[in-house]
């Protein structure tokens, strides 16, 4: 019981220290994107935003705006009554890295966060959170800070068509990850494996959309528009909530509901 008290002590301690270098996203890529955040359903979010909190996530200020986020990535929460969950929907789950997974799976087990799949010796688990939530855990123990943003894992007809989707649009690096097809951006893993299930838009699901952060969101529009990138776009970049943030929603052609964001934290010169 001390170990495990010494190491909610020390998540603790730790989050209080990041917290200002958790709201700084990863450079851009040479297309100017980088990830930008997750933003989930809730109906309570004070109760979703405690379950973030215990698995180590912390509150950044943005302006007047203020999210929670763990290193490399952005939480946004938003009320909804109805809500299907994650797995159904081409984005199955979250994933996250932490540096030691026998003792987080410990300390969050006596916190009440509902685990499944651990067993010791084991490379990962998953934990099931609010409003139907899932998140893989991996252990990382070259990591510089306890928890931090690993991958999003898309299920998929074709695998490969839409991990291309990401590389020719987006700029990603593809890659291999085990079973799953990936792409890479600055922050984010994006994952993908084949499905024979049908699979459901995520807009309206626990994880409603995905957000990337563009240097120019009116040019990157364009391009998606003109080079008929198959997206559908909704209307033109309006201004944000965060002073000089531009905002456009995007719905990928595989069903992926996207928030592009330009200045979500302004891009350093």
């Amino acid at each position: 019981m001390l170990n495990l008290m010494k190491f909610g002590t020390f998540l603790l301690l730790a989050a209080m220290t990041l917290a200002p270098a958790q709201a700084q996203l990863r450079a851009p890529n040479e297309a100017g994107v980088r990830w930008g955040h997750w933003h989930f359903s809730a109906k309570d979010v004070d109760a979703q935003t405690k379950f973030w909190h215990t698995l180590g996530a912390v509150d950044v200020h943005i302006g007047t705006v203020t999210m929670i986020a763990f290193p490399g990535t952005m939480i946004g929460i938003k009320k909804a009554d109805n809500i299907e969950p994650m797995a159904g929907s081409n984005t199955n789950h979250a994933g996250l890295y932490v540096k030691d997974l026998a003792a987080t799976q410990a300390q969050w087990s006596a916190a009440g966060i509902s685990i499944d799949g651990y067993k010791a010796g084991a490379p990962n688990f998953f934990v099931n959170g609010p409003d139907g939530i899932r998140i893989e855990i991996y252990e990382n123990k070259d990591l510089p800070t306890p928890i931090a943003t690993h991958h999003t894992h898309f299920y998929a007809a074709d695998p490969i068509a839409e991990r291309d989707w990401y590389v020719k649009w987006f700029g990603a690096t593809p890659g291999k990850r085990g079973p799953s097809d990936t792409a890479q951006v600055p922050g984010m893993e994006l994952a993908f494996v084949a499905s024979k299930d049908p699979l459901a838009p995520t807009k309206g699901r626990g994880l409603d959309h995905i957000g990337f952060d563009v240097k120019d969101l009116r040019a990157f529009i364009k391009k998606l528009q003109d080079g008929k990138s198959g997206a559908i776009v909704e209307g033109e970049p309006r201004a944000g909530r965060i002073e000089g943030e531009l905002v456009c929603f995007i719905t990928d052609p595989f069903g992926t509901y996207i928030e592009l964001t330009e200045n979500l934290e302004p891009i350093k010169k």
